[in-house]
């Protein structure tokens, strides 16, 4: 169970030195007798890289304080890692590229003198140390990058500029057009994998090698490239945060704690502001704080269930490793702040002029359509033909808007052909970017990007993330919505995951998702043959008002589906034409059922209408074209959100007279009482 945090600092730099000391009793109880750290609840895959971690960490806090006692810590973890690095036939390669960079930083993070006592200890090892890891993945070019800047800057040897070079532009390479950076791409290829969580964290390797060594320190062209690097990646994230401190998730490592410490650095070294987001460091910071355990230690997602039971757990995920690479995150937001390092305070004079001068242009261009920061809001119209069009409509803080077809709840008429698209030049572009603000995140803002599989809407403090495509690892359905937010809290909905590799019939009755389930036969029947949004192509996506509408087609289905944020809540509404018979038709949604501390209560008003208890807050959930409603009795620890069930809205049935074509809205509404 979670314990509240004692009191810390106003000030951003004392509070993330104290929560860092805080830290010191958990991360050093685990050192064994034998000077390993082994995770306290894992036998597999129990050290890995946490001694290096437990090293940035430690001296961290040194430099802090100047504390004495902590030195032998520091020792310790380094040597540790050292052992580690010597054993090639039991620690992997990829494990070695973090255990050399992050004792590497633990290093650079010393005052001058005390990394001159170290140099005659770790330097000949750690210089003459031969990197025998191929590319395995975007985030792997980027710790070996780093390893290679930080030997350079320690004197321990000099960097090989051949090898900084081909990996440095292996990092650019792997970014899209649009600034997303892609984890799975190696040597021999690209993966359609795009884990929002990866994205992040390469920026944040990048990040902690301007924070160890200085961007003085880095050669011309290589500086060049990180800039770009960084200005396009950064743009791409800034469509993802919410103004809670946390930012929107889905694939690989989703909301593993190092996403908390890589996103806090990104806000140090962004300078992230907007109308309301002001203080988002501040809340970056305290964002996993509620999630603390009595015993120090944080929880590796963001519940408050034992940390035993893994939920929303990788394979990989283990306390001591994600819990000390999230700390050093923050240890890194520590030196950005303490150097008054930013990313704008890089750019030479003229750079600057021009891009602030660009942008500023860009947005008077919104302004003067009547924008004033506020993004288009589109519609969708049937033409005469039965095709669909992208309307724009512009809304107002007033309120004056064109209200889209979709307003009333109810789909037009599906496309019967390819969508005509009608491109708005300003939703796809970045928040402009000032030189005294950094990135500004604009209150109301939409977002898509095709190339990534992603769509993002920002309204102030509720926020609505959308899955264009199931990406390669299967983690989630296409039209997938995650990280909901209304009023800067989430529903009482799980975050998506299904099981591994989930496009199987098992998984969309095991999994955690939201969207449409046809079958064939009836439930449990054998042979029946289950369809969900398990499609690998872009779903054809436009904006709608506080929403996205999505279409998509297939020889045995054609659906069309709008995703809109209420005032008070999430409306899902369908057209779905079933090509060939499918009995059975039902909505999937994935109720939160306990988060470690608040418990759902749950009751039936009617066959289409259920009030729900979560915490202090009450829902209604309503589908007025349900047949009956069910939970299901098994529970899931898939999703990071804690455990889950599925709710089972059934809309036609084996043995019932039903047409081809279905259309139903449901929503989920936060009620009094």
């Amino acid at each position: 169970m979670t314990t509240d945090h004692s009191p810390l600092p106003a000030d951003v730099p004392s509070r993330l030195r104290e929560i860092l000391k805080d830290y010191l009793p958990a991360a050093s109880s685990w050192i064994a007798e034998d000077g390993s750290f082994p995770d306290p609840y894992e036998l597999e895959y129990s050290e890995n890289y946490a001694p290096a971690n437990a090293a940035v960490l430690f001296a961290s806090v040194y430099t802090d304080t100047g504390d004495a006692d902590v030195l032998p810590l520091l020792h310790a973890a380094l040597d540790r890692s050292v052992v580690l690095l010597q054993d090639r036939a039991g620690v992997s390669p990829f494990c070695r590229v973090f255990l050399i960079h992050y004792s590497l930083l633990a290093i650079l993070l010393l005052e001058e003198a005390e990394r001159e006592k170290l140099a005659a200890a770790y330097g000949p090892f750690f210089g003459s140390y031969e990197d025998d890891c191929p590319v395995v993945n975007t985030n792997c070019a980027a710790l070996q990058w780093g390893t290679e800047r930080y030997l350079d800057t320690l004197g321990y040897r000099q960097a090989d500029g051949g090898k900084a070079g081909r990996l440095l532009a292996f990092v650019e390479k792997a970014q899209l057009e649009s600034g997303f950076i892609n984890d799975e791409v190696t040597e021999q290829g690209a993966e359609d994998g795009m884990p929002i969580a990866y994205h992040a964290f390469t920026l944040f390797i990048i990040t902690g090698v301007l924070a160890g060594v200085g961007e003085e320190a880095l050669p011309e062209e290589s500086k060049a490239t990180v800039h770009r690097v960084m200005r396009k990646g950064l743009a791409w994230i800034s469509h993802t945060v919410t103004l809670d401190g946390s930012f929107a998730m889905v694939e690989r490592s989703s909301y593993q704690t190092f996403t908390w410490g890589a996103f806090t650095a990104l806000c140090a070294y962004s300078g992230f502001t907007g109308e309301t987001a002001d203080d988002l460091l501040r809340r970056a910071v305290d964002y996993w704080l509620p999630f603390r355990h009595s015993d120090g230690t944080y929880g590796c997602t963001p519940n408050h269930l034992p940390h035993s039971l893994r939920a929303g757990y990788e394979t990989y995920t283990h306390l001591n490793m994600y819990n000390l690479l999230g700390l050093t995150g923050l240890a890194v937001a520590g030196r950005l702040l303490e150097r008054g390092q930013r990313l704008e305070d890089s750019e030479g004079a003229e750079e600057r002029d021009r891009r602030i001068a660009d942008a500023a242009a860009n947005w008077g261009r919104e302004t003067a359509a009547g924008r004033d920061g506020l993004l288009a809001q589109a519609e969708m119209e049937p033409l005469a033909d039965g095709r669909v069009k992208e309307v724009r409509g512009i809304r107002s803080e007033g309120g004056n808007s064109r209200e889209p077809a979709a307003g009333s709840g109810e789909s037009p008429p599906l496309a019967q052909g390819k969508h005509e698209r009608v491109e708005r030049e300003n939703d796809r572009r970045a928040a402009p970017l000032t030189a005294a603000a950094g990135f500004r995140l604009p209150a109301r803002n939409s977002f898509v990007d095709e190339a990534s599989g992603y769509a993002f809407l920002r309204r102030g403090d509720d926020f609505l993330g959308c899955t264009l495509r199931m990406h390669n690892r299967r983690y989630a359905p296409a039209m997938q919505g995650f990280h909901l937010r209304l009023g800067g809290r989430p529903l009482p909905l799980a975050e998506p995951r299904l099981p591994a590799k989930g496009s199987s019939d098992a998984a969309a009755d095991d999994g955690v998702w939201e969207g449409f389930l046809l079958r064939e036969g009836a439930a449990g029947e054998a042979g029946g043959r289950v369809l969900f949004p398990a499609f690998t192509a872009n779903a054809a996506v436009t904006p709608v008002q506080d929403g996205f509408q999505l279409h998509h087609e297939e020889e045995a289905f054609r659906v069309l589906k709008t995703i809109r944020l209420l005032e008070d809540g999430i409306s899902w509404a369908y057209r779905l034409e079933r090509k060939r018979p499918f009995p059975g038709c039902e909505q999937v949604i994935p109720l939160l059922v306990h988060d470690g501390r608040q418990a759902l209560r749950i009751r039936e008003e009617s066959g289409q209408s259920l009030l729900l208890r979560f915490g202090d807050t009450a829902w209604r959930l309503e589908c007025s074209a349900a047949l009956r409603m069910r939970m299901r009795l098994e529970r899931s620890l898939l999703s990071v959100s804690g455990v889950s069930a599925q709710l089972r809205i059934v809309l036609a049935e084996t043995g019932a007279e039903t047409p081809a074509e279905l259309s139903w809205q449901t929503t989920l509404r936060r009620i009094s009482g």
